[in-house]
């Protein structure tokens, strides 16, 4: 009998994508990825992992593909990625497998869809308005501002997300993605939201089946932009504050019907107690699952493709110990042409891992979201201030060195 499918839909060209993979092979799984494009996965997984190209926005294509060519051996559907998880979940649903409710997750990624839900629910929202032409934007940020945070109505990943504080800033940021329409992977966003800037403290609650696992405390670039720089885990705050989160984050995940498997549930700490930014219905991104591995003992990575895979594995807190994770960035636009001292980052055994994604001679932009990142560093210990410290001086050894494109 040969060894069962794990079928992929799409991946994440970051962060967990490999480790998915990798994890289904663990399992006894025989991983397959099914994408529009090859060349987007071009040596990101090892070469005994197939790769598929399928028409992965059309249901009835993939269908057709894993009827075809799946033998009947098709233990789960699954996607790491945001853009991709609605169609994993109606797929699954189609085949009978495992998975959460593709309504559920449609509705949930229609960030004003969830506001919605959670408003009904009783959960504290910012004001959000979607606009969907530029003649809108000035009514919308009357309403939401004077201070407001401008994104795509779906998104991932810090993508277009940007702050302002007037409206010529507001107009112009929100009439561009207008204009752009499409996330990075060419699919349509669906409008623009904007919504009142909440002041406080930002958090994550990491939900398996409707239960709250821990609380991450997320580190944020500076203003008008929402990248994330670094997690630490458990989040330095008091007992009453993490249980508020997780509560906060119990409730969201109730009220959008989202109890299967992971839910990644992203909180600000206002004077108001906690505010909903948005739930993920999906695994964090950012080496999140790593942290709350080596924090908890808890594999999130594992026990979400056991589910799918109909074969659940306990996600079962086993450690009490601290973790972080702080990320590299493009300094500038251009070629990377040196990193120097890298080799004593890779050689610190205070850390628990040191990557770079980016090769020397690689052209890079700067987005201002996750694409920004071209490494990290992890550490992991009983005592979080040395580990912030061991983090910081990981962080201050490297130069890179970049040059324009036309030098």
């Amino acid at each position: 009998m040969s060894t069962p499918l794990f079928v992929f839909i799409e991946s994440n060209t970051s962060g967990t994508g490999v480790y998915f993979v990798e994890e289904a092979k663990r399992q006894g799984l025989r991983p397959v990825v099914l994408t529009s494009n090859l060349k987007t996965y071009q040596g990101r997984f090892a070469e005994d992992v197939a790769l598929h190209e399928v028409d992965t926005a059309d249901v009835d294509a993939i269908l057709d593909w894993i009827r075809r060519f799946g033998d009947g051996q098709i233990n789960g559907v699954y996607s790491s990625s945001d853009y991709f998880v609605g169609t994993a979940a109606l797929v699954a649903e189609r085949l009978g497998l495992p998975g959460p409710s593709s309504l559920a997750i449609r509705e949930c990624r229609e960030k004003l869809t969830q506001r919605n839900r959670l408003s009904d629910a009783g959960l504290l929202m910012p004001t959000s308005i979607l606009v969907t032409d530029k003649q809108q934007i000035a009514t919308a940020y009357e309403k939401a501002g004077p201070r407001v945070v401008i994104k795509p109505q779906t998104g991932s990943g810090s993508f277009g997300v940007r702050y302002a504080d007037s409206l010529d800033d507001a107009h112009e940021w929100a009439a561009k993605l207008l204009e752009i329409g499409t996330n990075e992977r060419g699919q349509p966003f669906g409008g623009v939201l904007i919504e009142s800037y909440l002041s406080g403290s930002e958090y994550s609650v990491e939900v398996f089946d409707s239960e709250a696992v821990v609380v991450t405390e997320k580190h944020l670039s500076e203003m008008p932009f929402f990248i994330e720089v670094g997690h630490d885990m458990p989040a330095a705050v008091t007992e009453s504050t993490e249980t508020a989160l997780m509560a906060c984050a119990q409730a969201a995940v109730k009220a959008l019907n989202l109890g299967w498997g992971p839910v990644h549930v992203e909180l600000r700490n206002t004077a108001d107690g906690p505010v909903i930014i948005e739930v993920n219905p999906r695994l964090a991104g950012g080496f999140i699952p790593t942290l709350v591995k080596l924090c908890t003992g808890v594999d999130l990575i594992a026990a979400t493709v056991a589910k799918a895979a109909g074969t659940p594995i306990e996600a079962r807190k086993t450690l009490s110990r601290h973790a972080g994770i702080r990320f590299f960035r493009v300094e500038r636009a251009g070629r990377l042409t040196d990193v120097e001292n890298w080799i004593h980052v890779e050689e610190d055994g205070a850390l628990v891992e040191a990557k770079l994604y980016a090769r020397i001679g690689d052209e890079r932009q700067v987005h201002h979201d996750f694409r920004d990142r071209i490494g990290h560093v992890i550490a992991s210990g009983e005592d979080r201030a040395r580990i912030v410290e061991r983090l910081d001086q990981a962080m201050n050894r490297p130069r890179f060195k970049w040059v324009s494109a036309h030098e």
